[in-house]
């Protein structure tokens, strides 16, 4: 195969196709004939599995062996990107505490890994009491301050009416490419 844009490679995996698709056993093709007769229909019964992984495609005429990756070293790598915590009741980046009105709080907030870049954080709202609803309370969106790859700070003002509060939300932090 030339190395260039004027042709290339497609791979794939056949679950099904139609007789319109159908060419012959063991040749290659350039058309859109991509099974044959004899082709397995996998999508014949809700109850077929399929199943892929340990997939390399690689440049030149050596192969080399497969990396195995275990999965948390993986997820580890993927958080360099992204770290989300969601939005649950029991699982929440947030503080509850005994609030002063009009008083200004800064919390710290630590990666679960540490990022590929300072992320864009974004601080979604569960529940909140004595902060207000706009601004940069919990109700309109904490300010994120002192943003590196490690962590944050977010920061709030409690509202001018009430002494107590909680707020409780989930980060998101996006270090995409």
């Amino acid at each position: 195969m030339v190395n260039d844009d004027s042709t290339y490679l497609q791979a794939g995996w056949i679950l099904k196709y139609g007789s319109s698709y159908q060419g012959t056993k063991d040749s290659w093709r350039t058309d859109s004939q991509f099974t044959t007769s004899a082709a397995v229909n996998n999508m014949d019964s809700t109850s077929n599995t399929f199943y892929v992984t340990g997939v390399q495609l690689e440049v030149g005429d050596t192969a080399t062996d497969f990396e195995h990756i275990p999965f948390v070293d993986q997820m580890l790598q993927c958080k360099r990107y992204c770290d989300i915590t969601h939005l649950t009741a029991s699982n929440t980046a947030g503080f509850t505490l005994n609030t002063v009105i009009n008083q200004n709080y800064h919390f710290p907030y630590r990666y679960s890994t540490r990022m590929r870049i300072p992320p864009t954080v974004t601080y979604n709202v569960w529940t909140h009491s004595g902060f207000p609803t706009s601004g940069g309370g919990a109700g309109g969106g904490v300010t994120v301050q002192r943003n590196g790859v490690e962590g944050c700070n977010y920061y709030i003002q409690s509202n001018n009416a009430q002494s107590g509060g909680y707020a409780l939300g989930a980060i998101d932090a996006d270090a995409e490419l």
